[in-house]
């Protein structure tokens, strides 16, 4: 038998050019395989963010279109910085703190704020993860994860940019969600500022995270009628 040959009739030199077909076909496949596996991640991950940057300002902005509801104007509703006893469990100092709410109204009407979670309303950002303070428990409970920055500015009837909740009529949030993991094929390079220009997560740039950044301004209907 000739060395050259293989038993199946096949040379040596055309067994090791279908070898080398075979394992580029294989390569082949693979990088599809894992390109279209990377597509769908940061197709996920976009989605992801997107998603829940929507749901989460809806949660607050609706939330806080109810701000001073006062239908029989007794009750004393509006921006606060604190709750009364014994709900004062914290205290929002709006000219330097900026993801901190804090707002009551009357919503049945009875002419008093009830210290319930109807009536005594509080967003703030901990540790990358929004809370609702509950009035019923006492404590802050969490809403949503993968905050990296919420950020609160004030405007007057002018809309000028205010820190005395007296003078509360609009309110610019800026919400940024990050996905729930990290990218390494991805660098985000963004500088991340409200509507002021004002920058809202100095820790942003540079890292492996997808992020969602929407802002928007609410008309506090309730408030300086």
């Amino acid at each position: 038998m000739n060395r050259n040959t293989s038993s199946d009739g096949l040379s040596l030199i055309e067994l090791l050019m279908a070898m080398t077909i075979s394992l580029t076909i294989i390569a082949a496949v693979y990088q599809l395989s894992f390109s279209q596996h990377r597509s769908y991640r940061k197709q996920d991950q976009v989605v992801e963010t997107r998603q829940n940057v929507r749901a989460i300002m809806a949660l607050i902005t609706q939330t806080l279109q109810l701000a001073g509801y006062d239908p029989t104007s007794r009750a004393n509703t509006g921006l606060v910085a604190s709750f009364a006893p014994p709900h004062d469990r914290f205290t929002i100092d709006y000219e330097n703190e900026h993801d901190l709410i804090a707002f009551t109204l009357d919503e049945n009407g009875d002419a008093t704020v009830d210290s319930d979670d109807a009536e005594q309303i509080a967003f703030r950002l901990n540790n990358r993860t929004l809370e609702r303070y509950s009035s019923q428990n006492a404590a802050w409970e969490m809403i949503a994860p993968n905050i990296d920055a919420l950020d609160f500015v004030f405007l007057n009837d002018t809309g000028t940019k205010t820190t005395d909740p007296a003078e509360f009529r609009a309110v610019q949030i800026a919400l940024l969600v990050r996905a729930t993991k990290q990218d390494n094929q991805y660098q985000d390079t963004t500088v991340y500022t409200n509507k002021q220009g004002d920058l809202i997560c100095p820790s942003c740039p540079n890292d492996h995270f997808r992020r969602r950044l929407l802002t928007t301004t609410i008309e506090l209907r309730n408030l300086g009628l």
